[in-house]
């Protein structure tokens, strides 16, 4: 959602949304006949992962346009993969456990054997 402050007398605004700060090559244009109307917009195009974007506004009238605001910027969220069941990872407490386990399994064959070892020497 893009939103602005209104400007004396514009009845319309143009907008223009870029990755690089020069607006070489924008994005979203929003001018001449395809200006918007009210002093926020709601995007509907989609916007890659994990990317800067730049974005200024100007008011128009008939007959004149005011300067272009500052620019501002924003930075979309980072993709984040989802979890398949494939790729699930086992919990830190899971492998604790299982560890655990192992070294206690290990333990009781050291006993074992150190038992059977003692029983044949009687």
């Amino acid at each position: 959602m893009f939103q602005w402050g209104a400007i004396a007398d514009a009845d319309s605004y143009e907008l223009l949304v870029s990755t690089d700060f020069s607006f070489a090559n924008p994005l979203i244009v929003k001018v001449g006949t395809y200006a918007l109307p009210a002093t926020a917009w709601q995007s509907d195009i989609s916007l890659d992962y994990d990317t800067t974007y730049y974005w200024k506004v100007r008011g128009g009238s008939s007959n004149s346009y005011s300067a272009w605001s500052a620019v501002g910027a924003f930075t979309t969220e980072a993709l984040v993969p989802s979890v398949t069941p494939a790729q699930s990872t086992v919990p830190d407490w899971a492998l604790y456990v299982g560890i655990g386990l192992l070294v206690a399994v290990a333990l009781l064959l050291i006993a074992m054997l150190v038992l059977v070892l003692r029983v044949r020497r009687f």
